[in-house]
């Protein structure tokens, strides 16, 4: 968006349409981890995954009406604030996660299975976002750059990736510290291999991919003509 690849909005449609399955993907973590560790009713569970995620709606309403109508003159102060706080605690987050992780005691058949996965899950990913988009007004090229876009993941999967071996060993069962040892692994491996790969991928084609806006041409037109003299 900054060097004016804002043609259609798309720069604009991908960060709202990605927090929107980040909202999914912790609401459904956090309802199959319930399950998977309940001991009480399925349906109760998945109930509360609703709850969970209508009270996160309900509270970032009242949020954003709070910063709307009490905060609105100082915007730049907030956006401010809270860009330097998310400086500051992403990378405490990443470190955190990545002390978890133990290369050496990652065993090889686990680790193709995770990467086989992993390999599915993206592919997934990708030709549902593809299909969604077709009937969105966007070109070909558009959609395959909106498609690829959706490619890196990394921060849900470093925040959420040691809750299930977290919650394993509060059971104090080997079996289950497997299992939550092998989610752990494939967040490790999803931030390692979609998060590099996805940000070489934006760059490369969002130059070959997008075009610029056409108010943007035309500024850099004007600016290439020599001026008349008089």
């Amino acid at each position: 968006m900054e060097e004016g690849y804002d043609v259609k909005g798309v720069p604009t449609l991908l960060p709202e349409a990605e927090d929107f399955s980040d909202i999914l993907a912790i609401t459904g973590f956090n309802t199959c981890l319930g399950i998977a560790f309940s001991t009480g009713s399925t349906i109760f569970n998945v109930l509360r995954g609703i709850l969970e995620v209508v009270t996160g709606v309900a509270t970032g309403s009242l949020l954003g009406v709070f910063i709307h109508y009490f905060l609105s003159s100082d915007q730049a102060e907030v956006e401010k604030i809270i860009g330097f706080s998310w400086f500051v605690f992403k990378p405490l987050l990443f470190v955190l996660f990545g002390a978890e992780v133990s290369v050496a005691s990652l065993r090889r058949e686990t680790v193709g299975l995770c990467v086989a996965t992993l390999g599915v899950a993206v592919l997934i990913r990708i030709l549902t976002v593809f299909l969604m988009v077709c009937s969105a007004g966007f070109n070909i090229k558009e959609k395959i750059f909106i498609s690829s876009a959706w490619l890196p993941k990394a921060t849900v999967q470093a925040a959420l990736g040691s809750v299930a071996l977290d919650t394993a060993r509060s059971y104090g069962d080997t079996q289950l510290e497997d299992y939550g040892m092998d989610v752990l692994t494939v967040a490790f491996l999803a931030i390692l291999i979609t998060a590099p790969t996805g940000r070489l991928l934006i760059s490369f084609l969002g130059r070959r991919l997008l075009q610029k806006a056409k108010h943007q041409n035309k500024d850099e037109e004007v600016q290439g003509e020599p001026s008349e003299q008089v």
